[in-house]
């Protein structure tokens, strides 16, 4: 009998330790049966009576759909997978020719945002409108091992962050393993691709080990950070990142108030400015390239970042930079490109940089082309 007790006692204290996603109820929703709306307690999909949910239960959504959307509203703590298990499938929201949002997520909501084990999933809206819409005053947390191509719609929507007009509110990506790419956000118009929708400033991004396309909209939006004509807006902190590529053909790759790089591989790129931060933080480990020219010309070589300077910043001429920092500046990294040769000089100080390996050119050759000329 006491041996009875004592195993069911033991199963008790198993059960207690688990954490709380693994009690939380799961709720599968296929988007084609209708919009989805999550409200504080209740959620409806299309025009059917609303459903009551308790706390901590998790919406997987997935299927297709031309017609409808994903909302959640103020006030509401939200958990969202995007994608199914059994049967596997991914989630596509294709909008773009309405006007119409994708994925809204009003002021005063927080969504935590999982994106399911090696499924492709793609939100693109319409209009005027954010692919995935983080409002000012919203927070969005992006965790799993999926991928997600965000797209905003042509009229000046970011790709990740505000519609036109909007500031960026929260906006977390992190704490998962990094793919090819794992977030891929495009804005539209004057939108950036993670940040301030056209006009809008570039709210709180964080981005922590995840490889992440950002490419501003065509009339100039920030790769991340700020919307078309606003500058001194936005925090952008970029941490122990595999990879990070910010684009933007007619404005700024990567623009803030405040930019800081802990550790990581950053390329930025912009037919304005490649960098442009109030205050760059960075260590002290670091090494760059800087480029006039986008791509870089042939003879642009690695060099040991200035002590005490931060030249990027202040320069606009620079139209591309690659910064490997902290860990990573310990490597060369390859500048490989269809008319231009490979940047392997190496300055001396704090122990110098060893020249590219042939392995590594191979190895990155065509993974570089395919990202920056997507």
């Amino acid at each position: 009998m006491k041996k009875k007790i004592f195993m069911c006692l033991a199963a008790f204290l198993c059960l207690a330790l688990l954490p709380m996603s693994a009690w939380a109820a799961e709720i599968k929703l296929d988007i084609s049966a209708g919009s989805i709306v999550i409200n504080k307690g209740t959620y409806t999909v299309g025009d059917k009576s609303p459903i009551n949910y308790g706390t901590g239960t998790v919406f997987t959504v997935f299927g297709r759909t031309s017609e409808n959307t994903i909302t959640v509203s103020s006030g509401v703590t939200a958990n969202i997978t995007l994608g199914n298990r059994t049967p596997r499938t991914s989630l596509l929201i294709d909008v773009s020719g309405r006007d119409k949002c994708a994925f809204d997520i009003a002021s005063g909501a927080t969504v935590n945002l999982t994106l399911y084990s090696d499924l492709e999933n793609k939100l693109k809206s319409g209009g005027s409108h954010a692919g995935v819409r983080v409002l000012e005053g919203a927070t969005l947390n992006i965790f799993g091992e999926g991928s997600l191509e965000a797209t905003g719609g042509t009229g000046g929507g970011a790709g990740i962050g505000g519609s036109s007009g909007e500031a960026a509110g929260k906006i977390t990506i992190g704490k998962g393993i990094a793919r090819d790419p794992a977030i891929e956000a495009t804005g539209g118009g004057g939108g950036a691709g993670i940040g301030g929708g056209n006009g809008g400033a570039g709210g709180n991004i964080t981005i922590n080990n995840y490889m992440t396309i950002a490419r501003g909209g065509p009339e100039g939006g920030a790769g991340i950070g700020n919307g078309k004509g606003v500058s001194g807006g936005g925090v952008i902190a970029i941490n122990k990142c595999f990879e990070i590529k910010a684009v933007s053909d007619f404005g700024i790759g990567i623009d803030g108030a405040t930019v800081s790089i802990k550790d990581g591989m950053i390329i930025a790129s912009g037919g304005g400015q490649a960098l442009r931060a109030g205050k760059l933080n960075m260590p002290s480990r670091y090494s760059y390239l800087a480029s006039r020219t986008n791509p870089p010309g042939r003879n642009d070589t690695w060099k040991k970042w200035p002590e005490g300077k931060v030249a990027l910043k202040a320069d606009p001429a620079f139209k591309y930079v690659e910064i490997a920092v902290g860990s990573r500046s310990q490597q060369s990294i390859s500048i490989i490109g269809e008319n231009f040769g490979v940047g392997v000089g190496c300055n001396a100080g704090a122990g110098g940089f060893i020249p590219l390996a042939l392995f590594f050119i191979l190895v990155h050759k065509h993974k570089r082309g395919k990202a920056l000329n997507r």
